[in-house]
């Protein structure tokens, strides 16, 4: 969607091997993309990643800890709407939903709190789909319909993972 311009490589990653990537700095993006002020630059990360969803449908957005929760809070700011924190088990206090999901190196668990209404789930990236599965997953679980999910970063090399049939929102893509 957007170059490469908006990463930047890791090139001594501790976890070698490794192809990592950082996610450029506001600098970057406005050298990129030329964005005249602080608003340009936010709403250009608001509006894309909830170009296609109707928004009156849309409760509550859901991060995935830990960075998904700056996202999604600067969504449900934005847009006047609820926040909920999809955490690693153990860090909420009850009642709340937990699940299981199998990483690339083992398991984890996250949970939320049990609810109602309709959530956006948001996170940084998409890699092979696990934890956003899951957060699909456990949202519904807790009694949350969720209406659209959308991510900063897709790799899709490493997935094809869909929501309601269509590609999953992101800003950038490799």
């Amino acid at each position: 969607m957007y170059s490469d311009a908006l990463t930047n490589n890791c090139e001594n990653c501790r976890y070698s091997p490794c192809n990592a990537r950082i996610i450029a700095s506001k600098e970057e993006y406005k050298k990129h993309f030329g964005f005249c002020s602080e608003e340009c630059y936010k709403n250009a990360l608001t509006n894309g990643l909830v170009k296609n969803v109707d928004l009156g449908q849309v409760d509550y957005f859901a991060g995935i800890e830990s960075r998904g929760f700056i996202l999604a809070a600067h969504l449900a700011a934005t847009h006047k709407k609820g926040f909920l924190p999809i955490r690693k088990a153990g860090k909420l206090p009850p009642p709340t939903k937990r699940v299981s999901y199998s990483l690339e190196y083992g398991t984890a668990e996250i949970e939320l709190p049990l609810g109602k209404g309709n959530v956006m789930i948001i996170d940084d990236v998409l890699a092979t789909g696990g934890t956003l599965q899951a957060g699909i997953e456990l949202s519904q679980q807790a009694g949350y319909h969720v209406k659209a999910v959308a991510v900063l970063v897709n790799l899709t090399f490493l997935n094809k993972m869909k929501f309601n049939n269509e590609e999953v929102t992101s800003l950038v893509q490799y």
